[in-house]
């Protein structure tokens, strides 16, 4: 892993301008996920050996900013970034993939800001333009290996094969308007305020999709346009009991397009690979439109104490869901129909002292189907023991992978200006494994995780140590169902992803 961030800045009078440039260079090779079968026996097993992902990422981007007036402010945002990626997925079931993906995308916003009184009353108004375009180009090769088909000709046994060849040009636009205005004071006490924000936005997602992928017998070309568009509106009240207290209250309304991955996998006909690219144009995905509202109160009760609780839900309409049948190393995706997100979230940041500092937070979350849907699995049901299964998700059902309880505390202490010392632990609660959205397996287990650190910094030079899993526990932090093709006759079993060990990092870092 290689990173570098610089940063020119410069600032005159009422101009503000900023360049910065990152590049980040990686190479993961990491295990994954592994059948329950093997994790008893090895924890630390690499069921694939090969596997690996390499992105190579370089962003350059301009900020500038200009005060036109008292009033009046112009703000401008460009920015270019290009992304490179290999990826090498071993398979047991069939060929290796091998996916080559560059990404170029340049874009700019235009923002102007404004403040001046509406009817005696302060008010923020801002506006503003946004656009990028995109050069998509993903390639996946199959590779054979020891459990490959044997070879029905000469052309068959060539090494690599070109199996998807795909290019998008991805346009994005926008356009928005929100403004802040302060309805009234001292309503019902001397010190409260009371606020209305009002905002839309539109935007616009443009897909020309160039499918360069070569023939092959039941897959149609996935070349065409799509196009997807939306104003979203959004209301928020804030009232203000005093500089130290407010409760608020908002409704909002979004929509996510369907991206180049879910347009071009959309189908029981177009699985991808090993979650890279496809090519296949029915049938059409629709647009997940979004409604949320949410209430929730911010509170400072004591010097150097801060709190936040807030309640939510969010109606999905639309859905995209990711399917992997039996038999398949890869997904589709489809419409799913209304889902639903709800909850509450709490936290609380406090310093007891100019030594002692403490956070904790807690959220529980619900998500779950709010129609019934028909979905694969690799799973055996209950009315099916095939090797390809649907099963019946019921309204009510919750989503997998969503655990409804997390947590997390921490300490930070420090004993000198020069050292900080911090231990904080995590809790995750049980969720489902994905491929059992109707919730009849049992669950992934709930676990508990403790780190720690220090860092010490003289001058311009400072040093740092970080522990993870400081107990050593045993936990995973992802499952779902596969085939196990190292097995005997192949069977669909639980694979989940072991959660990181006993891990010590120390840095070392100069600031210019």
């Amino acid at each position: 892993m290689s990173r570098l961030f610089s940063k020119l800045g410069y600032r005159a009078g009422g101009t503000d301008l900023t360049l910065s440039y990152q590049h980040a260079s990686t190479r993961i090779a990491q295990a994954g996920s592994l059948p329950v079968s093997i994790l008893d026996r090895n924890r630390s097993a690499n069921y694939t050996p090969g596997d690996f992902f390499s992105p190579l990422l370089d962003v350059v981007t301009l900020n500038a900013r200009r005060r036109l007036s008292d009033s009046v402010t112009l703000s401008a945002n460009g920015f270019g970034r290009w992304l490179s990626v290999e990826q090498f997925n071993v398979n047991f079931l069939t060929d290796d993939s091998r996916l080559f993906s560059r990404t170029a995308t340049q874009g700019a916003t235009l923002e102007l800001e404004g403040t001046g009184p509406i009817f005696g009353r302060p008010n923020l108004l801002s506006a503003g333009i946004e656009g990028s375009h995109s050069e998509v180009n993903v390639n996946v090769f199959n590779e054979r290996n020891a459990q490959s088909a044997p070879c029905e000709s000469a052309a068959d046994c060539a090494a690599r094969q070109l199996d998807t060849s795909v290019h998008d040009r991805q346009d994005t636009l926008a356009a928005y308007v929100q403004d802040n205005l302060e309805l009234g004071r001292a309503l019902l006490r001397d010190e409260d305020q009371i606020f209305l924000t009002v905002a839309a936005r539109w935007d616009l997602i443009r897909h020309r999709i160039d499918d360069r992928s070569p023939p092959a017998e039941g897959r149609a070309s996935a070349s065409g346009d799509d196009v997807f568009q939306r104003i979203d509106p959004l209301v928020g009240l804030s009232y203000n009991f005093s500089p130290d207290h407010s409760l608020y209250a908002s409704y909002s309304e979004g929509f996510r397009a369907p991206a180049l991955l879910e347009l071009t996998c959309a189908g029981p006909a177009a699985i991808c690979p090993g979650l890279q690219a496809g090519a296949a144009p029915d049938p059409p995905l629709k647009p997940v439109r979004v409604r949320s509202v949410e209430v929730g109160l911010r509170s400072r009760p004591i010097a150097g104490t801060t709190g936040q609780v807030s309640v939510y839900r969010t109606e999905v309409f639309d859905d995209i869901f990711s399917v992997s049948p039996a038999g398949t190393t890869g997904v589709f995706f489809q419409n799913i129909g209304r889902t639903r997100r709800q909850g509450f979230e709490a936290s609380l940041r406090s310093r007891l002292s100019s030594l002692l500092e403490a956070t904790i937070s807690y959220s529980f979350t619900r998500a779950t189907f709010e129609e019934d849907v028909l979905l694969n699995t690799p799973r055996s049901t209950s009315d099916c023991t095939t090797f390809a299964c649907n099963e019946r998700v019921l309204k009510g059902s919750e989503f997998p992978l969503v655990p409804r309880h997390r947590a997390r505390a921490g300490l930070e202490v420090r004993p000198f200006s020069w050292l900080v010392a911090s231990v904080s632990g995590s809790y995750v609660g049980a969720q489902r494994l994905r491929g059992d959205e109707e919730n009849v397996a049992p669950l992934l287990p709930s676990y508990f995780s403790l780190e720690g650190g220090l860092k010490a910094t003289v001058g311009r030079l400072s040093g740092s140590l970080n522990v993870f899993n400081l107990l050593g526990s045993q936990f995973s932090t992802f499952g779902t169902y596969a085939t196990n093709a190292k097995a005997t006759g192949d069977p669909v079993e639980r694979f989940v992803t072991p959660g990181r060990p006993f891990q010590l990092f120390v840095g070392l870092s100069y600031g210019l």
